[in-house]
Parts: structure tokens; sequence; C-alpha cells
């Protein structure tokens, strides 16, 4: 599905569209959001920040929302276009946007969840992200809830640092 600009020069989409230079290039997008483990390549002249989470009911997706939030935040404030984006462009892309427009306008995470519906169908948000939205909106500190699993998770680095390549 193609991408969507959800309020100005904040675009939200699947992977597919994170290293398309031309989508990137044509609307004059200089930062990527990815928020999934996927790799992808890099665009020259692309800030590219990379937050490793995943769509599953024991990630604490709370952790790292003021931070993509400032990123997204940062972006806006310099007329800068950035597209945030996850695997299919669902879930973690919506959870994030959505704690940026209530933040950003200074309304709940529910009017913020229907504004993005509005522009944004596909968003989906799971209910332990929904969760972790409201202790978000009211300032609470996020009890993370571990599920067993009988297979190890991987571990690797949640985020990594921005980068620029020339």
């Amino acid at each position: 599905m193609e991408p969507i600009e959800v309020v100005p020069n904040l675009w939200a989409g699947g992977i597919e569209y994170a290293s398309n230079s031309q989508f990137l290039l044509h609307n004059g997008i200089k930062h990527v959001l990815s928020l999934c483990y996927d790799d992808t390549a890099d665009v020259v002249s692309i800030d590219h920040k990379r937050v490793r989470i995943t769509d599953d009911a024991n990630e604490n997706i709370y952790d790292v929302l003021d931070e993509c939030v400032s990123y997204i935040d940062d972006a806006i404030q310099k007329n800068d276009p950035i597209y945030v984006h996850c695997v299919h462009g669902r879930c973690r892309t919506a959870c994030i946007i959505t704690a940026y427009l209530s933040k950003h306008n200074n309304i709940s995470i529910h009017e913020a969840y229907s504004m993005l519906m509005k522009k944004y169908a596909r968003a989906m948000i799971l209910p332990v992200f929904f969760e972790q939205l409201q202790c978000y909106e009211h300032g609470t500190i996020y009890v993370h809830r571990q599920i067993s699993y009988a297979v190890p998770r991987l571990v690797l680095p949640r985020i990594t640092n921005r980068h620029r390549v020339s």
C-alpha cells in the first residue's frame, strides 16, 4: 500500500518504501524512522534512525516512545518531512504516530488515534500497546509484563544511532 501523509511532513507506511529513493526524494523526505528488526538499505542524504521493536505482546514500546516522538518532532520543527514505518505500516507505525499526535496537539490518545484513523485507515494498535500509550498520556509508569515463551527470543540492540549516509 502507498504511504500516506498523515499531517504535513509526517508520512506513514510500510518497509517497502523506507529505501525507495524515488518515493523519498520525490516527497522531500529527509528522515526515516524504522520501527522493526528488518534492515533497509540506506538512501543517500537521508537521516535514518532504527528502533528495533516487534508486534508482540511482550514488547515494551513504552520505553522508546519519548525518543521516537522527539525524533519526529525534531524533523517536523525543521520543516523536514519524515517517513515512519514498520514492516506493514500498521501497528508500530500507528502506535508511534499516535503518541506524537497526542503529545504535539495536547490531545488524548483516543483523540489522536481517531485523528490518525481518518487519514490512515490501516492503522491498528495492539491492545498491549494501547495500554502503554495510555500510561504515556497520563505520565504513569508502565509495568511491563513478560509472557513466557518456550523458545528464547533473539536479543539485539533496540536502538541504533542516527546516521546520515553521504
